[in-house]
């Protein structure tokens, strides 16, 4: 389920409204480094999708810009 919310709009750019680093923090991922969101894109691939969702599943939505 948590693919198909994010696989509709990943054809094209998607920006959201959240506090994805927020999430993310919460999900244990560390944010002590300079370069944590980049380490967490790429090391920490599933805390991403679910910090998304919970983006999703509080109420943000994708712009369309």
């Amino acid at each position: 389920m948590k693919r198909q919310i994010l696989s509709t709009s990943l054809d094209q750019p998607l920006v959201l409204d959240g506090a994805m680093g927020t999430e993310l923090e919460k999900l244990g991922v560390a944010t002590n480094d300079e370069l944590w969101s980049a380490n967490a894109l790429i090391d920490q691939q599933e805390k991403n999708l679910s910090g998304a969702c919970q983006l999703f599943s509080s109420g943000s939505r994708p712009c369309d810009y």
